[in-house]
C-alpha cells in the first residue's frame, strides 16, 4: 500500500469485532511507532498492553464513576449518558493499547528550573516536547494498525479518571497514562470524515 493511500483511508474505528489480535502484529505495530521522531531521542513513551476482559471492566467502571461524579458536581447528571458514550467504547475492543510518558528532561529544562521558571511556566513556553513526542508515536501506531487491517482510535476521554486507570494499570511515577487505543478488526466502516483544505490552514512568511 502506497503511503498516501494509507494515510488516506486511515480512520477512528469504534466498534471492533471480537477476533483477538495476534501477539506478533502487536509488537510490530508498536515497533513502528517507536520509529517516530521524539524530544532529545529519549523515547518517553511506554506501552500497556490490555486484552483482559475484567481488567478492561474495572477500566470502564472507573472512567464511568468518574463521569458520574463530575457531572453531578456540575448540576448536568442528565449529560453523563452521552458523555460515557465516547468514554467507554474501548471496553468492547479485544485490545487496548494504553500509552504512558514521561516529562523531557533536556538542559534547557534544568536551566529553566534554575532560573526560577515553574513547572507550569516552563509547560506554557516548551509546550511539553513529551506529549508531542508521543503524538507522533500514536499516529504510527494508528498507520500501522490500519496497514495490518486493524481498527483503532486515539482516545483521551476516559483520562478522566486517570488516577484511577493509572492504580488500575500500576502505571507509577515517573510515568503518566496519555491516551488509550483500542485495536481490533474493525465491526463497521464509518465514512471518511471531511478536512478542512489545507489553503485554508497554510500561511507563507
Amino acid at each position: 500500500m502506497e503511503f498516501r493511500e494509507l494515510v488516506m483511508r486511515r480512520k477512528s474505528i469504534r466498534k471492533y469485532l471480537p477476533d483477538p489480535v495476534d501477539q506478533k502484529d502487536i509488537y510490530e505495530m508498536l515497533e513502528l511507532a517507536t520509529r517516530a521522531a521524539n524530544a532529545g531521542n529519549q523515547q518517553m513513551w511506554r506501552f500497556f498492553v490490555i486484552q483482559s476482559k475484567d481488567v478492561l471492566s474495572r477500566m470502564a467502571q472507573a472512567v464511568s464513576d468518574a463521569t458520574d461524579r463530575l457531572a453531578a458536581r456540575v448540576g448536568q447528571s442528565e449529560r453523563a449518558s452521552s458523555a460515557k458514550k465516547w468514554a467507554l467504547f474501548f471496553q468492547e475492543a479485544p485490545c487496548v493499547i494504553a500509552v504512558a510518558t514521561q516529562r523531557y528532561d533536556s538542559v534547557v529544562e534544568k536551566m529553566l528550573v534554575q532560573a526560577g521558571y515553574s513547572q507550569q511556566q516552563i509547560d506554557d513556553l516548551r509546550v511539553r516536547p513529551d506529549l508531542q513526542s508521543i503524538g507522533g508515536c500514536i499516529q504510527l501506531l494508528l498507520l500501522a494498525a490500519e496497514e495490518k487491517g486493524y481498527g483503532a482510535c486515539w482516545m483521551t476521554a476516559p483520562l478522566i479518571a486517570r488516577p484511577e486507570l493509572e492504580e488500575i494499570l500500576k502505571i507509577k511515577p515517573p510515568l503518566s497514562l496519555a491516551a488509550l487505543i483500542p485495536l481490533g478488526r474493525p465491526a463497521e466502516q464509518p465514512p471518511l470524515r471531511p478536512r478542512k483544505p489545507v489553503q485554508e490552514l497554510v500561511t507563507y512568511v
